[in-house]
């Protein structure tokens, strides 16, 4: 018998969504899994779909608890998992059938830590909006970590399988104080710590966007600390990790890595009118003292390159940029 794969899924109301969602996981190819769905306070009939479940699954293991927010909620999964390996699922995606298998087979056969397929991001009617293609490689020793810093490892954990030994010895677990972006600093913790990575090219893992997603939440309101402070600090959280590494190639691809997301932060903080100066310093004085770093990096488009330098010089000028851009995507539309 293989060994046992526990799948977390966090939930919260999510109904319209979410029988496709354990549907996915149910019909998996391989069949011995753990399938904790852990509800966090949901009131719109999730919880209850839940229930249902789990009474037709003896496999599905429900916990309900009061809302708490999705790092949480993964982490009493967690805390309940039982299996050999962790999946993570968010309750508003599915996979297909066969992708808890593949990245099993993967697992074993190359005796590895982490397995990784690629995925695919759309909206509700199965219309792609984007999609993350990996390039296949077996990776050892620190350059999973690097490739991770380099953006060529997708920064999400739910198109992954991790090994729940790693978990514990290193007592990892989601920060709760990262509201958005948890996925980054939990992953580059277990690869820091990871010897052996395996990445397939094979899209199976489907993200949705749609009225109540998080991600698409974050496109439209002006929940501006939730996602683009927060994902710098997220970043910035991993630098012990990098300096325990004494490797100049993943300090410079962590320090494009955090430029790159910095880059993020000043334009939203300019298209949104967001005012906080010395936010706004801190990002501009960090652009301005790695720029030859990103400026060199292959990993950076041309475009980006050139934001980020205007974005390190001058506010006038990064203003009349970013309205120019915005112009430019409001025609697009």
């Amino acid at each position: 018998m293989k060994e046992l794969i526990s799948v977390i899924v966090p939930v919260y109301n999510v109904k319209p969504y979410l029988r496709k969602c354990i549907d996915s996981i149910c019909s998996q190819t391989i069949k011995n899994l753990e399938i904790i769905l852990v509800d966090d306070g949901s009131n719109d009939g999730s919880e209850v779909i839940c229930d249902e479940f789990q009474q037709k699954d003896r496999r599905i293991v429900v916990i309900h608890q009061e809302n708490a927010g999705e790092s949480s909620a993964r982490n009493t999964g967690l805390s309940y998992a039982k299996g050999k390996y962790i999946g993570f699922i968010d309750s508003d995606d599915y996979i297909e059938v066969n992708m808890l298998e593949e990245l099993y087979g993967n697992l074993v056969y190359y005796a590895a830590d982490i397995s990784i397929c690629s995925d695919v991001y759309e909206d509700e009617e199965g219309n792609i909006l984007n999609s993350k293609i990996m390039e296949e490689a077996v990776l050892h020793d620190k350059e999973a970590f690097k490739y991770f810093f380099r953006d060529k490892i997708s920064g999400g954990v739910c198109n992954k399988l991790f090994k729940k030994s790693i978990v514990d010895r290193y007592k990892l677990n989601f920060n709760k104080s990262i509201k958005y972006g948890p996925d980054i600093l939990f992953l580059g913790e277990y690869l820091y710590y990871s010897n052996t990575s395996v990445i397939i090219n094979k899209v199976l893992y489907h993200y949705v966007y749609h009225t109540l997603s998080i991600c698409n939440k974050m496109r439209t309101d002006n929940v501006f600390d939730l996602k683009y402070i927060t994902s710098v600090r997220g970043i910035q959280l991993l630098k012990p990790y990098v300096d325990k590494t004494s490797n100049k190639q993943i300090e410079d691809a962590y320090h494009v890595m955090l430029a790159c997301r910095y880059g993020n932060l000043v334009y939203k903080m300019l298209s949104l009118q967001y005012k906080d100066n010395e936010l706004y310093v801190e990002a501009k004085k960090y652009l301005r003292s790695v720029w030859t770093l990103y400026v060199r990096s292959n990993d950076v488009i041309k475009k980006t390159k050139f934001m980020l330098l205007v974005f390190s010089i001058n506010k006038v000028m990064s203003k009349v940029l970013v309205g120019l851009i915005e112009i430019k995507n409001r025609k697009r539309q």
